[in-house]
């Protein structure tokens, strides 16, 4: 199918191996009220999921395939920013799914908010439609503190607030790097209670499983993000020590029941030294029950472990 039509945005599909999943997605996508291009970037597959993208690709003048030799999920994404074309950008990891309608839904609410970004939420919280937040500071307080989340799929962002930006090279935390230097160049965004995005978990991936390496890649995103706001939001640096305080809290729970051996144990005091010198920095007047709940929480982790 060739198409004239302006194209409205476009969807970035990081995949390896997942040849049934990301046909659902290419169907989804392509039968949107909304004209959203897609681009698959093939990051080395060694299935049949390059060769029948590539037969995507003849078949709808919308797809566009990129072959690259496996290079991990950074890569992959670096790639797709690099080709990305269109006023929007969105992202669906190959081993999601999406609702029918769910990008039209978010495409609508960010046209009519007039915002820089939409953000769908995990669960219904309430029942009002959306929130608009329209100051650029509160923008980043509330994402330092994670009431946006750190999930580039939860997200629709106008193409240009990604200009000239790159990911990190991490194992884990890349995206909420991202997601923190877009965010600084948004004026306004857009939350809604909009649920269409389906993430599959993997206990054995790097928030959730115990691969050192992974955690420590999280440990320097979290560094990297913290800097980032003493050097552009100083004001924001306690919000950012409670991020790092939940972060390691998460990682260390994650820990428990793993085998013990000098590399774990130095983890965990590395993790617990980041938790104790951050609580007395935290900004508990700005923090609302649950985060201080979890603060408190992350206080227990240290003590019993």
């Amino acid at each position: 199918m060739s198409s004239n039509v302006k194209s409205d945005g476009v969807v970035i599909i990081p995949t390896y191996n997942e040849k049934e999943n990301i046909e659902n997605i290419i169907c989804k996508v392509l039968s949107l009220e909304h004209a959203f291009d897609i681009l698959v970037i093939d990051d080395g597959s060694p299935d049949d999921c390059p060769a029948m993208c590539d037969t995507w690709s003849v078949k709808d003048a919308r797809i566009k395939v990129v072959h690259q030799k496996n290079g991990g999920v950074t890569k992959a994404r670096n790639t797709g920013l690099a080709c990305a074309t269109g006023d929007l950008l969105a992202w669906v990891d190959s081993d999601d799914w999406i609702d029918q309608h769910y990008l039209d839904e978010m495409y609508q609410l960010l046209v009519e908010s007039n915002a820089d970004m939409a953000v769908s939420k995990k669960r219904v919280e309430s029942n009002s439609a959306c929130a608009l937040v329209s100051d650029a500071e509160e923008i980043m307080q509330m994402h330092v503190l994670g009431r946006f989340g750190f999930e580039l799929w939860r997200t629709l962002t106008k193409t240009e607030k990604y200009s000239n930006l790159q990911f990190q090279e991490l194992k884990v935390g890349e995206d909420a790097d991202m997601l923190m230097r877009v965010r600084s160049r948004c004026s306004r965004i857009t939350v809604s209670h909009i649920q269409g995005y389906h993430y599959s978990i993997n206990e054995q991936s790097s928030v959730h499983g115990v691969g050192i390496d992974s955690k420590l890649d999280w440990m320097r995103s979290q560094r990297m993000q913290e800097q980032y706001i003493a050097a552009h939001h100083p004001n924001l640096l306690g919000c950012a020590k409670y991020n790092r305080v939940y972060a390691f809290s998460l990682m260390l729970r994650g820990l428990r029941g793993a085998d013990k051996n000098n590399a774990i144990t130095e983890l965990k005091k590395k993790m617990r030294r980041g938790i104790i010198t951050a609580l007395p920095a935290l900004p508990w007047s700005l923090l609302n029950a649950s985060e201080k709940r979890e603060a408190m929480a992350a206080l227990k982790v240290v003590v019993l472990g």
